[in-house]
């Protein structure tokens, strides 16, 4: 089956004045038709990464 949603080594990061911070690092997932997918974290982990 051919996924509708694929990612493939997806790296994140956040830029302040104290550097970089990591929100995610070389993540990869696939999910099928339907599939239900949830990413879970704690409050201001990175999760939104809506730029």
């Amino acid at each position: 089956m051919e996924p509708v949603l694929s990612f493939d080594s997806v790296s994140f990061s956040y830029h302040s004045v104290r550097g970089e911070t990591p929100a995610v690092d070389n993540l990869s997932f696939s999910v099928n038709q339907g599939e239900f997918t949830v990413l879970a974290g704690p409050s201001g982990c990175g999760k939104g990464m809506v730029g």
